[in-house]
């Protein structure tokens, strides 16, 4: 080892200690925290599947009734006639 050789600096220990501090968390609190993250998550997924599933079903009836067939407006209205397979006609009122 060479005479001009400097050891490292020891830094003290009270200084590490306080600048990594440790609390100490009980596993009651640990799973406490836990579960209430949980249950944000779940609450979070359940409004976002009810807005999801209401906006769908908005865009499925717009896209129904966008699709429909489209009558005359002097055309009378039409009754159901339910066929024997359970099917619904439009039977128009001068189709007699």
């Amino acid at each position: 080892m060479p005479d001009n050789a400097v050891p490292p600096e020891a830094k003290p220990a009270a200084a590490h200690q306080a600048a990594c501090t440790v609390t100490a968390v009980s596993t009651e609190t640990a799973v406490n925290k836990h579960l209430l993250s949980l249950r944000a998550v779940w609450f979070i997924f359940f409004i976002l599947s009810n807005v999801l599933y209401v906006l769908w079903r908005l865009l499925a009836n717009a896209l129904r009734y966008h699709y429909l067939p489209q009558r005359e407006a002097s055309s009378g209205r039409g009754a159901y006639i339910r066929r024997a397979d359970g099917n619904k006609i439009i039977k128009e009122a001068d189709d007699e």
